[in-house]
């Protein structure tokens, strides 16, 4: 694994200055915030693919979709986008879906807003190798500082058999855990993964510093680690460890996901868990996004199509003695 910090994060157009922690409030009603410290749109799940649709996956319709869901996004002007994984749905080999990837890129490096890239299962059909230089990433996990929040992005599959070479010791590692716990658990899929045990360490020392530093922490990860805000076919193989490290540490907020293209959401000992739904199984009225909303007390989800606008508000305090 690459050294951890923020040195992992994304190209120095996307480093922003961390400004000081205000103390937030769920139950008592502070002064609110005159106007959000950021915005970030979001979306999940497009898998868009030059092929025929297949059941409820409409795969070159989800372009059309997403060009504009980036229509409505561009014009409210937030200061990032992020997408929560699989940009494509993988079509042939490497050189086709290579090629799907191009197109679905374009129209996002078009709205020349900074672009947060979560990884997904389906974005692997394109190794490695050749995708994470396409994202513009040089890992697929990373934080970013802004404004007394931190933006833990995790690889949902860096434990797994997608996008390794299969002479690779992490797709022997995948496959090996598939193997010898088949049929034991639902999320036991060859198209799931995990975190796996040096990116837990890296996100344990993150949630440390930003404990420290009294920073409010909204985790994107492709995979959900939530049953109650997912189904349990679609969860993180190392689960258990991720949520109960997670649940540790009072500054984690939410957990965003995509994955499960119903998508969900649960609220448990203080974090939201969201599911995204998938773009790929949507039409133009159901066509989800939505636009968050930073503020010192909570995040304000502003949804569109089939994503129900919410407020999410934060545990008080947020410190290492809450």
């Amino acid at each position: 694994m690459r050294p951890s910090g923020l040195s992992r994060m994304l190209p120095a157009t996307l480093f922003l200055s961390f400004c000081a922690f205000a103390v937030s409030a769920t139950q008592q009603q502070p002064e609110a915030d005159a106007e959000a410290a950021f915005r970030i749109g979001v979306f999940a799940d497009v898998q868009y693919a030059d092929k025929e649709s297949a059941g409820k996956r409409n795969y070159r319709n989800s372009l059309t979709l997403l060009e504009s869901c980036l229509a409505r996004l561009k014009a409210e002007k937030p200061d990032y986008l992020m997408q929560l994984g699989d940009l494509i749905d993988g079509r042939g080999g490497e050189a086709e879906s290579k090629q799907d990837l191009d197109r679905v890129l374009a129209p996002i490096e078009k709205t020349e807003l900074a672009t947060l890239h979560v990884v997904g299962n389906h974005c692997l059909e394109v190794p490695r190798a050749a995708l994470l230089p396409a994202l513009k990433l040089k890992s697929a996990y990373y934080s970013l500082r802004r404004d007394g929040y931190r933006l833990v992005v995790l690889d949902a599959l860096a434990w797994s058999t997608c996008g390794w070479p299969k002479e690779s010791s992490s797709w022997k590692q995948g496959n090996q855990w598939l193997q010898q716990n088949q049929g034991k658990a639902k999320n036991v899929q060859s198209w799931n993964g995990g975190l796996g045990e040096s990116q837990r360490a890296w996100l344990q020392g993150e949630l440390d510093e930003a404990l420290r530093l009294q920073e409010k922490v909204v985790i994107a990860c492709h995979l959900p680690v939530c049953v109650e805000a997912s189904s349990e076919w679609h969860l993180l193989w190392d689960h258990r460890e991720v949520l109960k490290l997670v649940q540790k540490y009072p500054c984690v907020v939410l957990w965003l996901n995509g994955h499960d293209h119903d998508g969900g959401y649960a609220f448990q000992n203080g974090i939201h868990f969201l599911t995204l739904p998938g773009m790929v199984e949507a039409d133009a009225q159901s066509n989800p996004f939505g636009i968050l909303e930073f503020y010192s007390d909570r995040i304000e989800l502003e949804g569109y199509g089939s994503v129900k606008s919410r407020t999410l508000r934060h545990r008080t305090p947020i410190s290492a003695g809450s």
